[in-house]
């Protein structure tokens, strides 16, 4: 989502999403007149946006590969990991933590 466009899709984005075959379908809303009423659709999915993104489901990257990728190689995922990843799908990963200085 961006000021003026919208992007409602059906799948998720993965380091594979466009070498498999099914990549799913989107809907692509654009606003295309100068308005000062932002359409409700948008304010909806943005409300709908910030409430996952912030909720307790949500982890940081970080987080994600080491309890996901590093410590739980060969083990039976936990409640966080849905399937077992391949961790070179991150080989170009940048460590947020290390190339920013305060938050």
């Amino acid at each position: 989502m961006t000021d003026d466009t919208l992007i409602i899709g059906t799948s998720n984005w993965s380091g594979d999403y466009f070498e498999d075959l099914g990549t799913g379908v989107a809907i692509v809303l654009k606003q295309t007149e100068k308005r000062r009423k932002i359409p409700q659709i948008f304010k909806q999915m943005k409300n709908l946006f910030e409430r996952d993104w912030n909720s307790n489901y949500a982890h940081l990257l970080n987080f994600y590969i080491k309890n996901c990728l590093e410590e739980n190689e060969g083990k039976e995922s936990n409640r966080i990991c849905e399937i077992e990843k391949d961790p070179n799908l991150l080989t170009n990963f940048v460590d947020i933590n290390r190339t920013t200085s305060t938050q």
